[in-house]
């Protein structure tokens, strides 16, 4: 394991609630994706993550496979658990934190990076997303004619870094 993972994760477990581990890793520029988006637009990652549906995971944008990846299940019962994995390394971890409130949960610190045209169902708009993703891993890839036709029409609110 890197030193970095390492240090990351020694000092989310220091953390004494889950709120609190949650703003830390905010810091780090962790940002939280649902289940459904973590499989498309993290496909390095497929089949690691079991049921990825029940879960919110905080990953970053130019997520590396040694890089921790935190799943928290914030809808429907939230537990007292963060999962931790490293798929480089099969390692995967549960730690039990406690949330300071047990009912709210603020997700107005969401950052929205892009708003789509009507137009685009949620399917497409899945499928912009990861192939933006793909494109600036690797810009000498060829863009699909549909992501060229809807990124004129793509706003993009916030720069990534």
């Amino acid at each position: 394991m890197k030193k970095i993972s390492r240090d990351i994760i020694n000092r989310v477990k220091r953390q004494s609630t889950m709120e609190k581990a949650i703003e830390f890793l905010r810091t780090l520029e962790y940002f939280f994706v649902d289940g459904e988006t973590f499989d498309n637009d993290y496909p390095e990652f497929a089949g690691h993550g079991g049921n990825t549906g029940d879960f919110s995971y905080m990953v970053r944008k130019d997520h590396p496979k040694w890089l921790p990846v935190f799943a928290v299940k914030l809808l429907g019962k939230k537990k007292n658990r963060m999962g931790i994995a490293i798929f480089s390394r099969d390692y995967f971890k549960t730690i039990k934190m406690p949330w300071e409130r047990k009912k709210i949960v603020n997700f107005k610190k969401m950052t929205i990076h892009w708003t789509f045209p009507n137009y685009i169902t949620h399917k497409q708009r899945r499928e912009w997303r990861a192939e933006w993703r793909r494109l600036q891993k690797n810009p000498d890839l060829k863009p699909s004619e549909f992501y060229l036709k809807v990124l004129p029409d793509v706003v993009f609110l916030k720069p990534f870094k």
